[in-house]
């Protein structure tokens, strides 16, 4: 396979019926995340973490297919930078979820405020080509962090990754 050629099979196009009707599975399960805890936010992401892991050889069979790269490079430039993100979010995601004080003017000084931190829902991510599953899965990670949903669209130019990308996402969560 050159890397002009393009395999049928993987390019499915996109039905906006399908990608509505995820959408409004995903709004109604955006709004029981809303108040999900720290524990339930860190439990998705390390189910996250650990099918990403496991998928691993997948990923190398198809990052040589859509791009020849070889072993140590789809680890140091895809897979390292997203378990390091992971790490990074499962260290500070309690601290990141605390309620922050403000000060008030001193005409409200008896006042107390803070703010508290809020899902937006459902979160779009359109990946490029270039390091399909680092970009993907960044951005990922800190949505669901947030208590988000997430609808991902990747690029069609690697049709291989996609595939092993899908299948993950399909054994960790459902469409909603």
């Amino acid at each position: 396979m050159t890397m002009n050629t393009i395999n049928p099979i993987a390019y499915i196009e996109s039905d906006p019926a399908q990608m509505q009707r995820v959408f409004d599975a995903q709004q109604e399960t955006a709004l029981r995340w809303r108040q999900s805890t720290v524990a339930e936010r860190l439990t998705r992401i390390k189910r996250l973490r650990e099918a990403m892991l496991a998928k691993r050889e997948d990923f190398y069979e198809a990052f040589a297919s859509d791009y020849r790269k070889p072993v140590a490079e789809v680890d140091v430039t895809e897979i390292m930078p997203v378990m390091d993100e992971i790490r990074h979010v499962i260290g500070r995601l309690k601290r990141w979820m605390k309620p922050s004080r403000r000060s008030t003017e001193l005409l409200f000084i008896t006042n107390r405020i803070q703010v508290t931190y809020q899902p937006k829902g459902v979160v779009g991510v359109i990946v490029p080509w270039n390091f399909p599953i680092y970009l993907a899965m960044g951005p990922l990670v800190t949505a669901l962090a947030a208590g988000n949903r997430v609808m991902v669209k990747m690029s069609e130019v690697t049709p291989a990754t996609n595939a092993v990308f899908k299948t993950l996402l399909g054994e960790v969560f459902g469409e909603d």
